[in-house]
């Protein structure tokens, strides 16, 4: 399959091209120029690296990808032989997505992507070592870390706000083992540390060096992530929830917006999908976007209790544009450009129309973050992360205002323990300004066993502890290079 650019449609790249560069050559993200139609009927058996294979070989259809690797590598690396359960709780169920070596959502995709480079370099007879660059708010980071370690023919580097992540989620990034692993830290935010890797990668394009990126940027990433929105919706189905071809909700806490394009792209590859349901904490970018047709960056950066949502240009965005005005890539460059230079743009009213047809939007604030945490902790004696709170939240909202009948899966995108002082907060319990602290009391209050990777954590020694500018992103890769 070839992949085009979501700013110059006279673009054309195969899946190898596509993959390894992360971004076009003039900036643009890539889109596959067609899309797959997948027959529920014949999901129905398969399990979640079958299904994922399926999507796989339908969008890289001319990538020799090692399966057999990747299926041991999710039952190696996940400890749930289901990869993403399903809970259900009293007023939806939830998608647990936590439950990968460094117990976040990204993992799901992660664990991917190196076999899908692989392959690319296979195809494209390349020998030379491929730097990874990562901008993260927080779960990215760690979990592209531990996807590429030790991988033979790739370096990562990831940069993380220094103050805009958990102490836990720094913590991992900081005692990162692996020969070919670098983290560094930058006094910003995250929209600074993306802002600067696409810069780097564009500049790259430009003199052909050996980049590429882990974020939900890499189309890699992006088609991965549609496999459990299609295994939620087949459990359903065999749970006897649903009868197959019924639609139902998604409700997706969003940051960078790569998580919920993966829906989008489900529906239009025929998962039946009644409304998407984006879910803001405080910087509520998105829900204003989608209710108003306005997308405006010019605004104050609230730090939260949610990290990974903090985040004011949702870079994946821009595909969902392309597909909303029928691939009219002149239009979406021109967003594009008034985004770069007056920190907004505004769509015509019948992209509007479209966008408003298939998302709904809702944010919460910490407030309401805290008591949903306590909600469902009372009442499911269930634990949600602060992430999956926002969603939980937004799902209470969309119920309340529609009345729908329709089944409503919210997807949990952490574990609970990466969170602890939100998670005492919201328990009502007393919060230490140390994390592990917090850690320990959570794990004796509840009960629950702590997953081994976190456990062990505290003792792991700190590796990487460079901290620069932004403006020195530059300067360290070169480093490295």
């Amino acid at each position: 399959m070839n992949y085009t650019s979501s700013r110059d449609n006279q673009i054309s790249v195969d899946s190898a091209s596509a993959i390894l560069s992360g971004l076009s050559s003039e900036g643009g993200l890539f889109l596959p120029k067609q899309l797959v139609h997948f027959d529920l009927l014949s999901l129905l058996p398969l399990n979640y690296t079958a299904i994922q294979n399926l999507i796989l070989k339908s969008f890289f259809d001319d990538l020799e990808i090692d399966y057999n690797a990747l299926n041991l590598a999710y039952n190696r690396k996940f400890d749930t032989p289901e990869i993403c359960p399903l809970a259900k709780l009293e007023d939806f169920y939830v998608l647990e997505l936590y439950h990968g070596p460094t117990y976040a959502f990204k993992d799901m995709a992660l664990t991917a992507l190196p076999y899908l480079m692989q392959a690319a370099l296979h195809q494209h007879n390349q020998s030379e070592d491929v730097l990874i660059l990562t901008a993260t708010s927080g779960d990215t980071g760690s979990a592209s870390l531990e996807a590429f370690k030790d991988i033979p023919g790739f370096k990562i580097c990831v940069f993380y706000p220094s103050n805009g992540v958990s102490q836990i989620q720094k913590r991992m990034m900081q005692t990162a083992q692996g020969r070919n692993v670098h983290v560094c830290a930058i006094l910003g935010n995250f929209d600074d540390a993306q802002n600067g890797v696409k810069q780097i990668l564009n500049q790259a394009n430009e003199s052909k060096l050996k980049l590429s990126s882990a974020n939900s940027i890499n189309i890699g990433r992006l088609i991965s992530q549609m496999a459990y929105y299609f295994k939620a919706y087949i459990d359903l189905v065999k749970l006897e929830q649903i009868k197959l071809n019924e639609k139902v909700s998604f409700v997706v806490p969003s940051g960078n917006f790569g998580n919920i394009l993966a829906a989008y792209l489900a529906k239009q590859c025929g998962l039946p999908i009644s409304k998407l349901i984006c879910a803001s904490n405080q910087n509520d970018v998105l829900t204003q976007f989608i209710e108003t047709g306005v997308y405006d960056r010019n605004r104050p950066f609230l730090p939260s209790t949610s990290p990974s949502m903090d985040i004011l240009i949702s870079s994946n965005v821009e595909r969902l544009l392309w597909f909303i005005t029928q691939h009219d890539s002149a239009k979406v460059k021109g967003w594009m450009n008034d985004l770069a230079t007056s920190g907004s743009y505004i769509l015509d009213s019948t992209s509007k129309t479209i966008l408003q047809n298939d998302f709904k939007a809702y944010a919460c604030s910490e407030k309401e973050v805290i008591d949903s945490i306590h909600q469902h902790s009372a009442y499911d004696h269930y634990l949600l992360d602060p992430h999956s709170a926002v969603a939980a939240c937004a799902a209470l909202k969309y119920q309340n205002e529609f009345h729908s009948t329709e089944k409503v899966i919210v997807l949990s995108t952490a574990s609970p323990f990466k969170f602890p002082a939100t998670l005492m907060q919201g328990l009502s319990q007393p919060v230490s300004a140390d994390d592990f602290e917090n850690l320990k009391n959570l794990v004796r209050l509840t009960g629950c066993e702590l997953p081994y990777g976190l456990d062990k954590l505290v003792n792991e020694p700190i590796i990487h502890s460079t901290c620069i500018e932004t403006k020195d992103m530059k300067v360290y890769l070169k480093g490295l290079l």
